[in-house]
């Protein structure tokens, strides 16, 4: 039996230059902000809810560029957006408001934050995610 595909709306947020990473707690790999879109929610709000849970900083859902969806591995698809901005919040600012449960006690989904240059993506961000996002760098920024 074939297990059902989730689609997540994950965020590339970047100024041109820099472009954000977030450290999931407890996972030795780095990404992009992203979560899954819940039923009934447009993949533009789940966007920009994840991004807030994420980092406690609010996006205008106008200004996210849709770039399409992308296979990431077999069972999960992603929505990429691209949210181009001249003002990055201090990533000292950030928090995450969105916990999980790790032997009954709560953690948070992301434990780090930081802005890495675009040219040094490869040895950031995990690897099934690194050619959707050379996609959008090549034909985006």
């Amino acid at each position: 039996m074939l297990k059902k595909k989730n689609i997540s709306a994950a965020t590339f947020f970047t100024n041109g230059k820099v472009f954000l990473a977030i450290h999931p707690t407890n996972i030795h790999f780095w990404e992009i902000p992203k979560g899954m879109i819940d039923k009934g929610e447009s993949s533009e709000k789940a966007a920009v809810r994840e991004f807030y849970e994420e980092t406690n900083v609010q996006l205008n859902q106008y200004n996210l560029k849709k770039i399409g969806k992308f296979k990431l591995h077999e069972t999960k698809d992603i929505m990429l957006f691209l949210y181009v901005t001249d003002t990055l919040p201090d990533v000292s600012t950030m928090k995450c408001t969105s916990y999980f449960r790790n032997d009954g006690n709560p953690l948070p989904e992301v434990e780090d934050w930081a802005y890495v240059k675009i040219k040094d993506m490869q040895k950031w961000i995990r690897k099934d995610m690194q050619n959707m996002l050379r996609k959008l760098i090549s034909k985006e920024i």
